[in-house]
């Protein structure tokens, strides 16, 4: 009898702890729990033992720190929401298998091989599916030499070279701050393809562009960033001043083709992919990030 009774003892809590497992965790949820005086250690052990369905948008995160919820216990609702994000995908559609750890790829053998034009690709997830949308390229309409530096510091500053893009805005916008892309430049090996993403330069490398923010400028209703300056005594310097340039990473996939993701998350505004090299015609592969 004591044998039995132990083992209810022992049984009982599992079936309670199982059961809270299957709970179903939102910001509601979170923010009722603080308030009715759980500590936040409990909320954090809660939160991974539990499926989440958080919400962590802008808005709703003000919302969170408006209603006094510890930054421990936010943060642990974010690390839940990227736990989730990752299993969906890795669940949802099998991985490349081409001696590449599963981490380097996020979408699937199937979607990647309906790839056929070389160009530049980014993954869009929406209803927990995965699409891949081609990013078109966009030509600098004018190109202007700002000399009023020189003119008021009697040529000691740099005259600025600024190339623009029509619109305050891209076409596409993207609202994952942590975009993956793909560059697919053909088959490199073949030499009828180039792997030419920009129609006038042969790359063959996502090494061989650059990512830019853009700055908006509301009074031509355009988008400009600095391509060069001019100095008399620095002298003529062509390519996009640093401060304009954004750190990425490429992994290469298979011949031809490459996943690229930024070091470190975008904030909102205008960007785009451009040529390094020399390039007759400057085109901007553009997009925004709003979130």
């Amino acid at each position: 009898m004591k044998r039995i009774f132990l083992t209810l003892m022992l049984f009982v809590p599992l079936m309670l702890m199982g059961q809270t497992n299957n709970d179903l965790l939102t910001n509601a949820s979170i923010i009722k729990l603080y308030k009715n005086g759980i500590s936040k250690e409990i909320i954090i052990s809660k939160i991974k033992s539990s499926n989440c369905n958080f919400n962590v948008s802008t808005d709703e995160l003000i919302k969170l720190k408006e209603a006094k919820i510890p930054d421990e216990i936010v943060n642990a609702m974010v690390d839940a929401t990227n736990n989730n994000h990752n299993n969906n995908i890795s669940s949802s559609t099998p991985l490349l298998k081409n001696g590449q750890d599963d981490k380097n790829n996020s979408v699937s053998d199937g979607l990647l091989s309906q790839i056929h034009d070389p160009g530049i690709y980014y993954v869009k997830i929406s209803g927990g599916e995965q699409k891949l949308v081609q990013i078109e390229p966009n030509i600098c309409g004018q190109v202007k030499t700002s000399v009023w530096a020189l003119y008021l510091t009697s040529g000691l500053a740099k005259a600025k070279k600024m190339a623009t893009l029509s619109g305050v805005k891209s076409q596409i916008q993207i609202t994952d701050n942590s975009p993956v892309f793909y560059f697919y430049f053909g088959n490199v090996d073949d030499t009828k393809s180039s792997g030419d993403l920009s129609n006038s330069e042969s790359s063959v490398n996502p090494n061989e562009y650059i990512l830019i923010k853009m700055l908006i400028n509301d009074k031509t209703h355009s988008r400009q960033f600095d391509i060069g300056s001019i100095g008399i005594i620095s002298g003529v310097n062509s390519g996009v001043d640093d401060k304009y340039r954004i750190a990425f990473k490429s992994t290469k996939i298979k011949s031809g083709l490459y996943k690229v993701v930024c070091q470190n998350p975008l904030s909102s505004g205008e960007y785009g992919f451009m040529y390094s090299g020399e390039n007759k015609t400057l085109k901007v592969f553009d997009f925004g990030i709003s979130n």
